[in-house]
């Protein structure tokens, strides 16, 4: 009987240690693709991507290369920046970019008659904690011009 004691209490010990060490993870969305129109804002998850004009131009939203934006229940004296990396492919040929949330840096990019522009990047920060890779959105807008 003590070794079955002890059997369910190495079980219980190693149920609470495995669901301690998943609780906190998460895992990236699938990614996908979608099919999206110019000149209309859409979003992206990371790993996901966007068919516009016809499968002529594709986005890629690859990551989130830092973060240093200002936790939305702080008050900065500068907003911060995030930047995010992208894959723009037009006929077959892939470019990678680095677009930013802050004006004071590149927040677009002109490829072949196109403008790819960051909107807004979410979540916002929070001073509490970290923001998981997976819950990154990027809402993007491509033009012609």
């Amino acid at each position: 009987m003590g070794a079955l004691r002890i059997g369910w209490r190495g079980a219980s010990a190693l149920s609470l240690l495995i669901a301690a060490g998943c609780g906190g993870q998460q895992s990236d969305p699938p990614p996908t693709t979608t099919s999206q129109d110019l000149g209309v804002q859409f979003t992206l998850s990371r790993g996901s991507s966007a068919r516009l004009d016809d499968g002529r131009l594709g986005i890629l939203f690859r990551d989130v290369t830092q973060d240093s934006r200002c936790p939305e229940d702080v008050d900065c004296v500068w907003a911060g920046d995030a930047a995010v990396a992208v894959s723009v492919t037009i006929s077959d040929r892939a470019s990678e970019y680095e677009l930013h949330s802050s004006s004071q840096f590149a927040t677009s990019v002109t490829v072949d008659g196109y403008r790819i522009q960051l909107v807004t990047l979410t979540p916002g920060r929070r001073s509490t904690g970290s923001i998981e890779p997976g819950a990154y959105r990027a809402e993007l807008l491509a033009t012609r011009i």
